[in-house]
């Protein structure tokens, strides 16, 4: 580098300076939408559609625009032309941007630079969330025409507006997730479709929820539950925005490199946060209100717990059990921080073992919330006040009348998430434990196969009862209807219909499917332990000559 370098560098304008601080992906980015004419014409037709509704809606309107109240149908027409742009036309434009990568086959000049996944994704949605600002921009002088005219509430359009914004950067988000999902043509065109509908149906079900609040009743801001919701809209769309985010870096990672701790954590965390506003809501619903919450929220909640970790245990268990070198590198030579990240690594048995905390932690979550904030709680305790005293009391109270007595006479709630865990023990243990078998035999068994084979299996279990219910001449409960999680679902959610051998059959399938997976979990355990030993003793020996401990596929 000469010299003259630095002082040709220093002579550049301080804007131009501070560019190269900037991501690459960004101002690439931003570049070429600035540039495209995607962007001109959305824009000039975002100009022309809100001058075409003031300049007629005014001529239309005549003297009513002076006494009657035509500020909300101005700011409703201009918000839907606005919502077009932001909710559907920015988000599929992200989407087409990294989509765009692949086809011109210019990902893989990327990925060979200094720049991370993270950083080329944040790249993307920077440059949607730039073309966001523009289009706001662009919007505002006619909103502040609009809020010259009657009828107009402020504090419903900023409440409005802001919430869009943070939508349209959510969908951006979820648009980028699925352009890296298919890499085959034939599966592109299939997202392709599958995003623009679905942004077609945010941007319909948006514009039907600001058009009746503003139209009919506003926004309830003096009410503390419409806070309350707004609160938790917002933690969801956060939680959903940061694990959106590892996805997309995982698909974009190497597959030598760790694609699941990142995604692990966040599905932890979300699940975590979850609970606490579950919970949450019932002390608000006690203080507020002298009660709790109903059963049948636990019940709820325990559902929605269940739906999530059959989706992210299906990936995790399904993973191949090898540790890769660039994975291996990065382990801690700490054995007690290893023993702690081993449920977070990547590979099948290790993401049962993960699977299996998670369900055994929020086992205990659902005792504790139904004794803190369950409704039958404070009726059956007849403890008036809620102190931590009376807190830890119930808890404790709780706890041993759950585990003093049968599974049959515990909590309903306590009884659907027990068997909601026993069912993704089995069909998700099954499926971990035919994957180290088979990928014994078959070398071109992927992780896909086992999916779809686990998939298969849950619902040969859902119809099975079905077809049995419909030849046989008695059609009361028998125990083969176990096998669908509905049916047994159903039962227990109804008591009257329980039969009460549904949680014992369910705890000792669940058991068998355990045990045929232990000794895998072991082996995972103890690769991770034995890599970090070997490592610790070899501090000599360059990065690519570490050996790295293969996990053995032992059913």
């Amino acid at each position: 580098m000469s010299t003259s370098e630095p002082t040709a560098a220093a002579s550049l304008p301080w804007w131009e300076r501070g560019a190269d601080w900037l991501n690459a992906i960004l101002i690439k980015e931003a570049r070429q939408a600035l540039k495209s004419r995607q962007f001109v014409l959305t824009f000039l037709m975002l100009l022309l559609a809100a001058w075409a509704v003031s300049a007629f809606g005014l001529a239309l309107s005549g003297a009513e625009a002076e006494y009657g109240n035509l500020g909300r149908w101005f700011f409703f027409a201009f918000y839907f032309v606005l919502a077009v742009a932001t909710i559907l036309i920015v988000p599929f434009g992200a989407y087409r941007s990294l989509l765009a990568e692949r086809d011109l086959n210019t990902y893989e000049l990327l990925s060979i630079t200094t720049l991370s996944p993270g950083k080329i994704v944040w790249g993307k949605l920077g440059s949607a969330m730039l073309q966001l600002f523009i289009f706001y921009s662009a919007i505002t002088p006619f909103i502040a025409f609009a809020s010259l005219l009657n009828g107009f509430d402020v504090p419903t359009a900023a409440y409005v507006l802001v919430m869009s914004l943070l939508g349209s950067m959510l969908l951006s988000m979820a648009s980028l997730m699925f352009a890296t999902l298919a890499k085959q043509r034939l599966w592109q065109g299939f997202n392709s479709l599958l995003v623009l509908g679905g942004l077609a149906m945010a941007l319909v079900s948006t514009l039907g929820v600001v058009g009746s609040a503003t139209e009919f009743r506003g926004m309830p801001f003096d009410e503390s539950g419409f806070w309350v919701a707004t609160s938790l809209f917002v933690l969801a769309g956060v939680s959903y925005f940061v694990l959106l985010h590892q996805i997309t870096v995982s698909q974009l990672t190497f597959e030598s490199d760790n694609r699941s701790t990142g995604i692990r954590v966040a599905s932890n965390v979300q699940v975590l946060l979850f609970w606490a506003s579950l919970i949450g809501i019932g002390i608000y619903s006690w203080l507020w209100h002298g009660m709790g919450i109903d059963r049948e929220a636990f019940v709820f909640g325990a559902i929605v717990s269940g739906v999530h970790w059959a989706v992210f245990g299906l990936f995790a268990v399904t993973e191949p059990d090898a540790l890769s070198h660039r994975v291996a590198r990065g382990l801690p030579r700490n054995r007690l921080l290893r023993l702690l990240l081993v449920p977070l690594l990547p590979g099948g048995a290790r993401g049962m073992l993960w699977m299996l905390l998670n369900l055994f932690a929020l086992w205990f979550v659902v005792v504790i919330g139904v004794a803190l904030v369950g409704r039958e709680s404070f009726t059956t305790s007849g403890m008036g006040s809620w102190d931590f005293q009376s807190a830890v009391g119930r808890v404790i109270n709780e706890f041993l009348t759950t585990l003093g007595n049968v599974p049959p006479n515990w909590s309903m709630p306590v009884q659907v998430w027990t068997a909601l865990s026993c069912y993704l023990v089995i069909y998700l243990g099954i499926g971990c434990a035919a994957g180290r078998v088979l990928r014994r035999h078959l070398s071109e068994l992927n992780s896909a196969h086992l999916r779809v084979m686990t998939f298969l299996l849950l619902t040969a279990g859902i119809i099975f009862p079905l077809l049995l219910y419909w030849f046989r001449d008695n059609r009361r409960a028998s125990l083969f209807d176990v096998t669908s999680p509905f049916m047994t679902l159903d039962r227990l959610m109804s008591s009257q219909n329980a039969q009460g051998y549904e949680i014992y059959v369910l705890l000792i399938a669940a058991l068998i499917v355990l045990m045929f997976n232990l000794r895998g979990i072991a082996h995972g355990i103890a690769a991770i332990m034995r890599h970090g030993a070997e490592r610790g003793g070899r501090d000599d020996v360059a990065p690519d000559e570490v050996e790295v401990v293969e996990e053995a596929a032992v059913a």
